[in-house]
């Protein structure tokens, strides 16, 4: 039996995988179910039929991680690499491309995940802007050994800024919240209860992230529609 405290600032997620864990004692379980009560009716706005579709919509969610033998964001702290591998491992590819394609390629990932997604990608693509715009003045002082790492760069920029904004939007189109407003307001809080955890995250470096993109096949040809786009 594992001994969890602070429940008041554990991730939505996190919460409700803990909810379901076969592992936690009753008193656990009794605390769980009340910090997820309070926190759907005061923090979220929820009522009972809404709070309901949020805990049954994240349930399958992190079941169908479970089944699939996939890692949570949300649980353990993890190195920067390694979230990024759990987060491409949880991409799906579709064939069309419309306004909403996001629902679907960022179906597999919990809130928490969804709202640590977009605060890592909306750093990375100004990391990447900012290698590019390097590159692109070393290039047009003649280096054109640098092209390739260019384009790269290029196209690394354009694949986060993509993961950001569709998991922003997936976070905040949930049917269950009533405002947009209340919903932006627990998608920054979600943020600060993932970080919490994971505190020097974005103090490390990604050495070849495009390799670790490579080794999940459903992110790969994600990232290489979205690199087509202009």
């Amino acid at each position: 039996m594992q001994k969890i405290e602070n429940l008041n600032i554990r991730p939505i997620s996190q919460l409700i995988y803990l909810k379901y864990s076969v592992n936690n004692s009753k008193i656990l379980k009794f605390k769980i179910d009340k910090e997820l009560d309070k926190r759907l009716k005061k923090d979220y706005h929820l009522n009972k039929t809404q709070a309901k579709m949020l805990l049954s919509f994240e349930k399958h969610t992190i079941k169908e991680s479970l089944s699939d033998r996939k890692d949570y964001i949300f649980v353990g702290e993890h190195s920067l690499s390694n979230t990024l591998d759990i987060i491409y491992s949880k991409l799906a590819y579709v064939e069309y491309d419309d306004e909403e394609t996001y629902k679907e390629e960022l179906d597999n990932l919990s809130l928490s995940e969804l709202a640590l997604v977009n605060y890592i990608s909306t750093r990375l693509a100004k990391s990447y802007k900012k290698r590019t715009d390097s590159l692109l003045q070393r290039l047009r002082s003649g280096e054109v050994s640098v092209y390739d790492a260019l384009e790269t760069s290029v196209n690394m920029q354009k694949f986060h800024h993509y993961l950001a904004e569709g998991s922003k939007n997936h976070f905040l189109n949930q049917p269950y919240f009533t405002s947009k407003k209340l919903a932006m307001n627990q998608f920054k809080k979600e943020q600060e209860y993932m970080l919490a955890y994971n505190k020097n995250l974005l103090s490390q470096e990604v050495i070849g992230e495009i390799n670790i993109i490579k080794n999940n096949q459903e992110a790969l040809k994600l990232y290489q529609k979205v690199a087509k786009r202009k």
